[in-house]
């Protein structure tokens, strides 16, 4: 698979079951209870893995990714296909990192890489983040996302950029 190369270290590649290092990174992120468990904010990724049309599809939208340092996995970014909402294009962005792998910049710098080449597609990227988790709201800060004052529900917190 491809990789998109976000700096000289940081890439994004699309997951493959077949690669054992895709593998053991979503094994590792369905094992994280902050991640994948009943109060997780993510489906169960080892699931993904069963929809090949899913996970095969062409160009970068509607698509899951391990977030890679050189060779190393370290976690995970699905992008949605592009969306129209209220005339404007627009991409729903998930994350999450292997907890070895917080706090060393990875997720805000993915963050902020990736929102450069989506912008150039759409108008709009909006993240979902839950009110508790103060860390991730933090990083969506520090890559230029700002809170959606329209956006809080469930216990969730709405973050966009735009162009």
């Amino acid at each position: 698979m491809e990789r998109i190369w976000l700096d000289d270290n940081l890439n994004i590649k699309k997951l493959d079951p077949n690669d054992p290092k895709d593998v053991y990174l979503a094994n590792q992120l369905d094992k994280d209870p902050l991640i994948s468990g009943i109060n997780g904010y993510l489906y169960p990724i080892g699931v993904t893995f069963n929809d090949i049309r899913y996970l095969f599809r062409d160009g970068l939208y509607q698509s899951p990714y391990g977030i890679y340092v050189q060779e190393k996995p370290v976690g995970f970014i699905e992008l949605s296909d592009i969306l129209v909402i209220k005339n404007k294009k627009t991409v729903d962005i998930c994350y999450a990192l292997l907890e070895s792998e917080r706090k060393k910049g990875y997720a805000s710098k993915t963050l902020l890489e990736i929102s450069k080449k989506i912008l150039l597609d759409v108008q709009k990227i909006s993240l979902l983040i839950d009110s508790s988790n103060i860390p991730s709201q933090n990083v969506a800060k520090r890559a230029g996302f700002v809170e959606d004052t329209f956006i809080h529900f469930d216990g969730l917190v709405g973050y966009q950029k735009t162009k």
